[in-house]
């Protein structure tokens, strides 16, 4: 998850590097080893 926010940040780093990124959250996958898995919204 890390990473992906890193990516994002890379990418609009030009626009204004004093962005602060909140109410993130996973709200579903796929794969691995417990399977599918989506949040209750």
């Amino acid at each position: 998850m890390q990473a992906g926010l890193l990516t994002i940040y890379d990418m609009c780093k030009a626009a204004d590097r004093g962005m602060v990124m909140t109410n993130v959250r996973v709200l579903e996958k796929h794969g691995g080893k417990s399977g599918d898995w989506t949040a209750a919204v």
